[in-house]
């Protein structure tokens, strides 16, 4: 367990964290935490999900977050969820591996500007009213066809793009998706002028 001053300090304003599920978890306390903390780069493999949600629930003043690693093999029930909540969180970058379980990302961020999200394979990703702030999405999907099998994984990239359809800067990436993104964003006409 990380000594809890380290969750109560007040100069601390950057913070990289590594969280695998070997090693000593973090467990923060419920309110009090990271006072000043604005950037925070958490790298994981397979990080208990209580500790993930935890950790980032009690970041007041976060500006900017980065999470990327491996989420596979934790979950009980074949879906690994945790929320996202900060209120001054203006960038998100989100890189993670996610091949054999569902992903749930839940974002409560009302001040998001700036939206990086690459590997999105068997993700979902839940902007909870943080897309009305979007200024720029950068979305780099997966292709996992092959190692699902009959599973339509276009469904998780439309989901996704309905959300960020106000955005005024938007860079894709869709290798093996099919073509039925890309028709979402002219059947729509989410991003061409009205």
């Amino acid at each position: 367990m990380f000594p809890e001053c380290i969750f109560r300090c007040k100069t601390l304003e950057v913070l990289k964290l590594t969280l695998t599920f070997w090693q000593i978890t973090c467990d923060p306390p419920t309110s009090g935490s990271f006072p000043s903390l604005k950037f925070l780069h958490v790298s994981v493999s397979e990080p208990d999900q209580e500790v993930m949600q935890k950790l980032f629930s009690c970041c007041p003043v976060l500006e900017g977050l980065t999470m990327d690693g491996t989420i596979d093999g934790d979950s009980r029930n074949g879906k690994y969820s945790f929320m996202i909540s900060a209120p001054e969180l203006k960038t998100l970058r989100i890189d993670l591996e996610n091949i054999w379980e569902f992903l749930d990302v839940s974002i409560d961020a009302p001040k998001l500007e700036n939206l990086d999200l690459k590997r999105l394979g068997l993700t979902n990703c839940f902007l909870m009213g943080s897309a009305k702030s979007l200024v720029n999405a950068n979305i780099a999907f997966r292709e996992y066809f092959k190692i699902v099998g009959q599973l339509d994984l276009s469904n998780f990239a439309m989901a996704l793009l309905d959300q960020v359809s106000d955005v005024k800067s938007l860079s894709l990436s869709a290798h093996y998706l099919e073509v039925s993104i890309f028709h979402l964003l002219f059947v729509y006409n989410t991003f061409g002028s009205e």
